[in-house]
């Protein structure tokens, strides 16, 4: 059996089944790993990693290399509602890489690190046969205020810090070669995927009010992502509503491309978070992201398990698949 075979959840759960009887970590399958280390105190660890041959876009520039391999570990802090206090960075490269976009690189870290409030602490460099950027990134939260996948209650709002789509486009048009409508969309959806932003600021907020049960970012593609907090859940999603990019519903209709499939299926790393609050509080929790500058979008309510994962559209009742980007298998 090869991985391609089975893909990177199926590979997590073989090493965690492989690993039961010396596994020390509190949240087993999640964004994030946690220690509880004095008297309800967590240390949260986090590590991702950026690939030039799998995750280096057309176009990008070594300092948005740089800044994006940041917001891709923060993302995962911010669904846990974890302020991040510093990150560490393993470099593998191949010696014919100049120095100057290694430097350039570096910098892109350095300034997404500082937006973020992060202490850069170095790390290791070594040499090897592709770009590798593996980062580690710690910080310190109280156990009863971590976020986690698992915590969604049947009744709860399903919600999200932002519209999809944008980064859909931006992989049709890099990877597959297709025309933007207009360079509005084109500008948009491209910065979309190179200077992502991760909604750090909304997460800690609502995790300090304990105003949601569970948070997952939709660094996966919205489908998978739904379907992960899910399975860690226990629970099904009616989704009724979908906020999507204008950028995206231009491009779709320009292409003849079904809207639904480019939203769900074929984005990613938007890193907006996916969260459920308890309905009780739902007005509270928009009020207080607004107060910041920022938005909660309904998608939908938390149902039983049994119910699945569906989109109601009118009096029809549309199957969200599990479908989207997974490591090993690509695309799913």
């Amino acid at each position: 059996m090869r991985l391609k075979e089975i893909g990177e959840k199926e590979l997590i759960l073989k090493l965690l089944k492989l690993m039961e009887n010396i596994y020390g970590g509190l949240l087993r399958y999640d964004d994030v790993e946690a220690i509880e280390i004095y008297r309800n105190i967590l240390l949260v660890l986090k590590t991702d990693t950026f690939v030039k041959s799998s995750d280096f876009l057309p176009g990008m520039s070594a300092e948005d290399v740089g800044r994006k391999f940041v917001v891709m570990n923060v993302s995962d802090f911010a669904a846990k509602g974890v302020k991040p206090m510093g990150m560490l960075l393993s470099l593998v490269s191949p010696k014919e890489v100049e120095v100057d976009f290694i430097l350039k690189v570096y910098k892109g870290i350095y300034e997404s690190c500082k937006e973020y409030g992060i202490k850069f602490l170095g790390g290791d460099t070594s040499q090897g046969n592709d770009l590798v950027l593996s980062g580690f990134l710690y910080g310190l939260c109280e156990k009863d205020k971590l976020v986690k996948r698992s915590g969604a209650k049947v009744g709860d709002i399903l919600a999200t810090t932002g519209k999809f789509g944008k980064t859909s486009v931006a992989y049709q048009i890099l990877l597959r070669g297709l025309d933007a409508p207009d360079d509005k969309v084109l500008r948009n959806c491209i910065n979309a995927v190179f200077r992502p932003k991760a909604r750090l600021k909304e997460g800690l907020t609502l995790a300090e009010r304990k105003l949601v049960t569970a948070s997952i970012d939709s660094s996966d593609g919205l489908a998978i992502s739904l379907h992960e907090l899910s399975d860690s859940s226990s629970v099904g999603f009616l989704i009724e509503e979908i906020p999507i990019a204008e950028e995206a519903i231009s491009f779709a209709e320009y292409h003849g491309i079904n809207l639904l499939d480019l939203v769900l299926y074929l984005g990613g790393e938007e890193y907006e978070l996916i969260v459920t609050i308890p309905e009780e509080k739902w007005d509270e929790a928009r009020k207080l992201i607004r107060s910041i500058g920022g938005e909660l979008y309904y998608l939908g309510r938390v149902v039983p398990k049994r119910e699945g994962i569906y989109l109601r559209r009118g009096s029809q009742k549309i199957l969200i698949e599990r479908k989207g980007w997974s490591h090993f298998k690509e695309w799913l």
